[in-house]
């Protein structure tokens, strides 16, 4: 089945959103994702997934601070942190900041 999850991500920049949102595709088994927002450095997406939102945060988490698996995370010394995970949805933190 083709899931709809609501991806919120605090703290990206336009750049590095960009380049996630190949990564996501790339890597995780995400099949489409139609930006909804963004604003303030927050970007908001519905991504087209064949599993739970659960099996996707999962995923995020794991490779979470892996700029091989993504590339975006390279951009700015990023980090991702799940800041929450529910039925269709999953908020993301992205830190970055290369000191």
């Amino acid at each position: 089945s083709r899931n709809q999850i609501k991806l919120t991500i605090s703290g990206i920049s336009s750049e590095e959103a960009g380049a996630f949102r190949d990564d996501l595709i790339e890597t995780t088994g995400v099949k489409n994702i139609n930006p909804l927002s963004y604003e303030g450095e927050e970007a908001v997406w519905e991504v087209i997934y064949p599993g739970r939102s659960f099996a996707l945060a999962d995923t995020i988490g794991f490779y979470k601070d892996n700029p091989a698996t993504f590339k975006a995370l390279g951009l700015d010394c990023g980090r991702i942190n799940v800041a929450g995970v529910r039925r269709g949805e999953i908020n993301l933190n992205w830190t970055g900041g290369c000191n």
